[in-house]
């Protein structure tokens, strides 16, 4: 029984690394992807003064790679060095934060730490807790991500937490493909960053 799951669990990890490189040759070229979401636009800006700085997002050791990661069983993952983002996830999700909260005018300015404006009301962390593709179910994949924000308020001599959370999207794929995983990716990123604008507007008119 051992030999059986062994040879299953290899031909699993071969299986999809061939369907998901796209190349049958003995050298697969690498494949770079980002993410792209879309911003909102139509909310009219918010008469507010307060200020935001937006911390360098942080990892999992395991999540901290540009490598495609690939749940295949409970305990086993799969990282693909053939397709990769072309910038680490962490790097992305301060972009996206920055930008996704600057467009919803929740606070007069929404800065980074390598911003000139050296203090700030409140000081948001992001922390990367998963990103992956789950194929454990092979008839249903899905693309997992889960990002926790922990906002600080600086006003405070104690720096009080306003908000510990993770935010959690698994999303359908509609194909085992490296574009699907991305388009649910996307979505879930853009889930994640609605629902952190619209707990973080509680907070604000409390």
């Amino acid at each position: 029984m051992r030999i059986t799951k062994t040879i299953l669990n290899s031909f699993i990890i071969a299986s999809i690394a061939v369907l998901l490189s796209g190349c049958f040759g003995s050298s697969p070229s690498q494949q770079q992807y980002l993410l792209n979401i879309k911003m909102p636009t139509s909310l009219k800006a918010l008469k507010v003064n307060h200020t935001l700085k937006v911390l360098m997002t942080k990892s999992q050791p395991q999540y901290n790679t540009s490598e495609f990661i690939y749940r295949i069983s409970e305990y086993q993952y799969l990282s693909d060095y053939y397709h990769s983002f072309m910038v680490t996830p962490s790097q992305m999700v301060t972009q996206f934060t920055v930008g996704y909260l600057t467009q919803r005018h929740l606070f007069k300015t929404v800065t980074t730490e390598d911003s000139l404006l050296q203090s700030s009301e409140y000081e948001l962390q992001p922390f990367v807790e998963a990103l992956y593709a789950d194929y454990r179910d092979s008839a249903k994949p899905t693309a997992v991500i889960k990002i926790r924000y922990t906002l600080l308020d600086n006003q405070k001599h104690n720096h009080a937490v306003l908000l510990d959370h993770v935010f959690t999207e698994s999303i359908p794929l509609t194909t085992k493909s490296s574009t699907a995983l991305i388009v649910a990716w996307n979505t879930g990123m853009q889930r994640i960053l609605s629902r952190l604008s619209n707990s973080l507007s509680g907070i604000l008119s409390d």
